[in-house]
């Protein structure tokens, strides 16, 4: 089968042309003007459409798009999978004329035009549904369609012409004079399509859409698409300002060019197994703020190709939320997409892509991490916030521990600024030391100075210093020590021991001002008893739960006169002597 592919739009006052030399079997390949004499050999003979080709143009022009700029895409995509055609026919020694590109002319005259070759002329319907679903992009602006088509190698009075005035049948003539290829004709409808007609916005569809595509598109004579899709090519192919342009373009496709200049780290890989995968991913150079996060809980800088041509430019389902800072292209053959190949279907293949992109970034932060410590330690200042939510909200295990491992802190045995993984904290750890210890503070001054940290000091234990309030969210909620059923914290933890020391209080006012945060173990066989105790003895429940607080409150060293106490401790002992040696408080 031969095709040529080129498209052309009606407006009135207002012209588009785009045409593509394509085909896969010895042709000629030329491209008449609109002024080229023909005529019909026959009459014009009028069918009815299939039903189901009816109800898919209608569906097409009406639902299945979310927006009608989506006809370039697929007609250019039509083309490009010719051009692919005829070069394969090319290796196979298939002698192939005219130059292997996308032609677009826009001009203030009258028409948009595109063409192709098809080799079925026998059934009308069959030419037309040789392009699939993605010719019917087209019926969303036009009001009428119009295709002549001549098989290369045909003789001159053998070509076909196709109609459609936008009812429920179309008209077939065979048609002399035509050139080789076919030509599509489509009046654009009044409104918001005419604008289809103008230069400015078919670029702007093809540097959204289809500006990687491996055939060259050239608008007015001018090549629209200049780079390369770098991430079809070997990443020994591909140098560093191949790499800093390619991220340019992309940062000014999402209209990110503001935030960010070039990549701090490039993640450049391809496989095959367990699904085809082609992937460029850079890791912007840019100091994140709160706001910044905050602002950005919903975007994602990563697009979804398929065969080069964009399919989805805010894939948030091929990553986890808390990596959407990376920018970058992810073309893969295997998705699974729907009809409009516009969204994406949630099956086994999505979740094998999603493991294979999540586990590739981690990993090539981790080798990174080792690869150049200080220029991490630079990097994670301005991304810590990311994986500290990614250990707090991933829920795979194994997924966790390696967001864990980007994490990095202070500790008691390196200086002031300079910043330790938990693996190389584990590194370090005494034989028989089987814990993590650490330290909440404002500033590693403050957690110097604390009684927890004397004692520990004692012991000559390496102590790591938490100093961002995320920081005990993450190992509080996900490492909570199982020996104590309640911890208390609040957010200056040095600057209110302080206060409890030298300032002057009343009962428990302290607690209204530093407002702690209560850390409560579900699964303490204490927390356990009372809970079911709250049931049979609720007066006894609720005092035990006023001393589990205290408890807390000791521990914490917040808490200053424990008299008060006495007289509870007492209610408690004398409801265990008086169950005959069977506690309903401590059994779970």
């Amino acid at each position: 089968m031969s095709r040529i592919l080129s498209t052309r739009i009606w407006r009135a006052a207002s012209r588009l042309h785009l045409a593509s030399s394509a085909h896969f079997t010895p042709v000629t390949t030329s491209h008449a003007p609109s002024s080229q004499k023909r005529w019909m050999a026959s009459e014009p003979q009028r069918h009815e459409f299939q039903a189901e080709t009816k109800n898919l143009m209608d569906i097409v022009a009406k639902s299945l798009y979310s927006h009608s700029e989506v006809f370039v895409r697929e007609l250019i995509s039509n083309a490009s999978d010719a051009l692919e055609k005829r070069r394969y026919a090319e290796l196979k020694g298939d002698v192939a004329e005219g130059p292997s590109e996308i032609r677009i002319t826009t001009d203030k005259e009258k028409r948009m035009n595109k063409d192709f070759i098809e080799n079925n002329k026998e059934n009308a319907e069959a030419v037309i549904g040789q392009f699939g679903v993605g010719f019917y992009s087209a019926f969303m602006v036009a009001d009428s369609v119009v295709v002549t088509t001549r098989k290369v190698g045909s003789k001159s009075e053998e070509g076909l012409q196709w109609t459609w005035n936008g009812d429920n049948s179309y008209e077939i003539a065979e048609t002399d004079g035509l050139p080789t290829g076919t030509r599509i004709e489509i009046r654009l409808k009044v409104g918001d399509s005419a604008t289809y007609s103008e230069e400015d916005r078919i670029k702007e569809v093809i540097n959204k859409y289809s500006y990687f595509v491996s055939s060259p598109i050239l608008v007015n004579g001018e090549r629209v698409n200049n780079l390369n899709a770098i991430w079809t090519m070997q990443a020994r192919e591909v140098n560093k300002e191949m790499h800093e342009t390619f991220f340019k373009q992309l940062v000014k496709t999402q209209g990110k060019q503001e935030m960010f200049s070039r990549p701090q780290y490039t993640i450049h890989f391809q496989t095959d197994t367990p699904v085809s995968l082609r992937s460029v991913i850079y890791i912007p150079q840019s100091q994140f703020n709160q706001l910044n996060f905050m602002a950005q809980q919903t975007m994602c800088g990563l697009s979804l190709y398929a065969r080069r041509v964009l399919i989805k430019p805010d894939a948030q389902e091929l990553i986890p939320n808390y990596l959407r800072f990376v920018i970058g292209v992810v073309d893969s053959e295997d998705i699974p997409l729907n009809l409009s190949r516009e969204m994406l279907q949630n099956n086994p293949v999505l979740r094998k892509l999603r493991k294979i992109i999540t586990d590739k970034i981690l990993g090539s932060l981790q080798s990174e991490m080792k690869k150049d410590p200080v220029k991490y330690s630079e990097f994670f200042k301005n991304y810590s916030i990311y994986f500290k939510e990614g250990v707090v909200t991933e829920q795979d295990q194994t997924i966790k521990e390696d967001v864990a491992k980007l994490l990095l802190f202070e500790s008691s045995s390196k200086k002031a600024n300079e910043l330790t993984s938990l693996g190389d904290y584990v590194k370090r750890m005494q034989e028989g030391q089987n814990q993590i210890y650490y330290m909440y503070a404002n500033k590693r001054q403050l957690a110097e100075s604390s009684p927890y940290y004397e004692g520990i000091q004692s012991q000559n234990r390496d102590v790591l210093f938490w100093y961002d309030p995320a920081d005990e969210v993450d190992f509080l909620g996900n490492h909570r020590p199982s020996e104590h059923p309640v911890m208390v914290t609040v957010l200056d933890m040095g600057a209110a021991r302080h206060f409890l020391r030298t300032g002057e209080i009343k009962d428990m006012e302290h607690l209204v001002y530093f407002k702690p945060h209560v850390h409560v173990n579900l699964t303490h066989p204490l927390v356990k008893a009372m809970y079911k105790m709250r049931k049979t003895d609720k007066e006894t429940a609720a005092i035990l739960a006023e001393q589990i607080y205290d408890n807390a409150l000791i521990t914490a060293g917040l808490i200053k006169d424990t008299s008060r106490m006495v007289g509870r401790l007492n209610k408690l002992l004398t409801s265990l002597a008086g169950n005959k040696g069977t506690s309903t408080i401590l059994t779970p």
